[in-house]
């Protein structure tokens, strides 16, 4: 009796805990209540298709910095700003590092990669760069 007693006790707390139907049986409640918990990890251990299946919105930022030393303009793109930048200013990123210090003089931010690309491969040609002479600057 007492094995049935916690059965029964375990599949109203499922019922209860998620709301769900009742006459679903139990096991399917908490094979369902099991996978659905989303383990604690941080940014830098997840995959994007990972956080993608969590529901976060990953953004995609166009950037344009400015070099301090010849006023020259980098045009880019990332998915984390902050970190870009620091690496920019760092030497990290082996393009601008003879160029540095730089300040970021102007961002986009982009829910879609692809589009945040067609942007970056525009700006970066002569009509953008008039586009980002009249607009941006």
């Amino acid at each position: 009796m007492g094995a049935h007693s916690s059965a029964a006790e375990h599949s109203a707390y499922i019922r209860t805990v998620l709301g769900s139907n009742p006459s679903a049986p139990t096991t399917s409640l908490a094979m369902r209540a099991t996978r659905c918990k989303a383990p604690r990890y941080t940014k830098s251990e997840v995959s994007r298709g990972a956080l993608a299946k969590w529901d976060i919105i990953i953004m995609f930022y166009v950037y344009i910095l400015q070099s301090k030393k010849d006023k020259s303009r980098y045009i880019g793109i990332t998915s984390d700003l902050k970190n870009r930048i620091e690496e920019h200013n760092s030497g990290k990123a082996r393009y601008s590092n003879l160029k540095r210090p730089y300040n970021l003089i102007w961002y986009c931010a982009f829910l879609n990669k692809i589009k945040a690309y067609h942007f970056e491969k525009y700006l970066k040609s002569s009509s953008g760069y008039a586009f980002t002479n009249k607009r941006f600057l």
